[in-house]
């Protein structure tokens, strides 16, 4: 049972599949992932939470060590959400069930110096009563949290930073806070999350908008 069962609601109704896909012939494998929501005492407004978790650092990873939310790559035959779950079990350790879910609301084309991409993520959000533990994958997983959104509240947590991407280093728009730092496809997904809920009445002075959090430098990401 939902703690909160309005909230649920009023998130789910804040969300709408927003399709970034300027070439989707060219798409030939699909991502999901999977934000999951949580509350603490403080309710909705004040005390929303998103999981999130560093991925393991690995040879064969280009996201190795990156922040990022539960997900992977959809299997052959597989749907989107289905991966979603699946990945979200198999990494940090939660079973989901469907009265969780609150709908997929994006779809996006990667890019890479301006050109479309053969690769699309799926974004679906969830929600769930506070305080489950995690149990991340020791082979996929270094760490997993719970990301208050009061830390957009602040806004010396939302820095530009040089990052290296294919081998060239360049300064992107991130959300540092606590040794944590969320950038790129990430930190993408969060934008376009608060972009669809700049009607939850979080902090009326800083809602989550778009002129917010800053855009990614066309082309680079």
């Amino acid at each position: 049972m939902l703690e909160h069962p309005e909230h649920f609601t009023e998130l789910k109704n804040a969300l709408n599949l927003h399709r970034i896909c300027p070439e989707p012939n060219l798409i030939k494998g699909w991502a999901a992932v999977h934000l999951i929501f949580s509350h603490d005492n403080l309710g909705l407004k004040d005390g929303l939470k998103l999981a999130m978790i560093r991925r393991s650092k690995r040879e064969d990873d280009p996201w190795s060590g990156h922040y990022a939310f539960p997900g992977g790559r959809v299997d052959q035959g597989e749907s989107v959400l289905k991966a979603a779950f699946r990945e979200t079990h198999e990494e940090i350790g939660l079973k989901l069930g469907k009265e969780t879910y609150l709908g997929e609301f994006l779809n996006l084309q990667l890019k890479f110096k301006g050109k479309n991409l053969p690769f699309a993520i799926s974004a679906h959000a969830s929600y769930i009563q506070n305080e489950l533990a995690f149990e991340p994958c020791p082979h996929e997983v270094d760490e997993a949290f719970w990301f208050s959104l009061n830390h957009l509240h602040n806004e010396s947590n939302l820095l530009q930073k040089k990052f290296k991407l294919a081998g060239k280093e360049a300064e992107f728009p991130c959300i540092s806070f606590s040794g944590h730092t969320i950038w790129g496809i990430s930190y993408m997904i969060l934008r376009e999350l608060f972009s669809q809920l700049d009607g939850i009445p979080f902090n009326r002075k800083d809602q989550f908008s778009r002129s917010f959090l800053p855009g990614h430098p066309q082309g680079k990401v």
